[in-house]
């Protein structure tokens, strides 16, 4: 059905209303290690000057009526009542995947709207209820369960009933400080290898990304573990020549005029690459590359 196909796209459809949009990630509520994890905190991106300006975006019609089908579909209010997201893998596959939204639910909403797909059930997994359902479009099963404050979806009954396990051990690559409101890690890398965009990457033994904004400043860090120092030291010569290049695009002076808010670093097998900038002039740089619609014509 129309509707659970929605559903089923509730993370992605999150994330993209959000651009780089979740509560502060509780690292109890994931796996120590997961292959790939991408948190965004939508409260505190609400306070920042990059998220007033991307609800005042989302608010305009061509996204909105969009949004307002969504807050239909799922009762609450993406503007005040989703609150984070959370999506990690065990594995490369798309079975792999768990999201879990944090948003203020209305469970007997969420839980009629499963069974409106097709062939629902449930099932009783860790005394946990997880519900399944099937869509025209994906005959295979996705899974759920539903809370109050946030819903666990995926396509492995296994791994969403493991979700917000309490034998989870805190990953010492993740962190609650400094109130990031985006934050992803990824290791085992080397399935990158067949994207050219990604090549940087695809020698890292893990990667980790956090932005926050304090005062209207953007600060962004990319941390990066290489397997020995020759290939931290490449790898870091790599990224200051994408930076280089970034700097000489004249066709987007705003843009070019980013390379000098970044700054690379090698230290033994790490390295380091931060973005510290006025959120104004990374809006304004992001603007640049957005094409314009053609004026009518009289």
């Amino acid at each position: 059905m129309r509707s659970m196909a929605t559903l089923c796209l509730v993370p992605f459809l999150a994330a993209t209303a959000f651009s780089l949009a979740a509560a502060p990630l509780n690292i109890a509520d994931v796996p120590p290690d997961p292959v790939l994890l991408f948190h965004l905190d939508c409260d505190a991106l609400r306070q920042t000057y990059i998220g007033k300006y991307l609800l005042y975006e989302v608010s305009k019609p061509a996204l909105h009526s969009n949004l307002v089908a969504f807050e239909s579909l799922l009762s609450f209010d993406y503007r005040s009542q989703l609150h984070g997201v959370t999506v990690y893998s065990e594995g490369l596959s798309a079975v792999d995947k768990v999201a879990i939204i944090y948003a203020d639910f209305v469970p007997d909403h969420v839980i009629a709207l499963v069974k409106s797909g097709n062939a629902p059930g449930q099932t009783t997994v860790n005394n946990r209820v997880v519900y399944h359902w099937s869509t025209a479009g994906d005959p295979s099963p996705s899974y759920a369960i539903v809370r109050s404050n946030c819903m666990i979806t995926g396509k492995s009954e296994k791994y969403v009933a493991a979700a917000l396990s309490t034998d989870n051990e805190p990953s010492r690559k993740l962190s609650t400080g400094n109130d990031p409101f985006i934050q992803a890690t990824a290791h085992n890398l080397d399935f990158l290898a067949s994207q050219s965009y990604a090549g940087l990457f695809k020698f890292a033994k893990w990667a980790k990304l956090q932005a926050v904004e304090t005062n209207e400043q953007l600060n962004a860090v990319l941390t990066v573990e290489a397997p020995d120092d020759y290939t931290a030291k490449q790898m870091s010569l790599v990224a200051q020549g994408m930076i280089a290049q970034l700097g000489l695009q004249k066709d987007h002076p705003q843009a070019a005029s980013l390379a000098t808010a970044f700054a690379v670093k090698q230290a033994g097998t790490t390295w380091t690459a931060t973005l510290s900038v006025a959120s104004q002039d990374l809006i304004a740089a992001i603007k640049s590359y957005t094409p314009k619609k053609p004026k009518p014509e009289p």
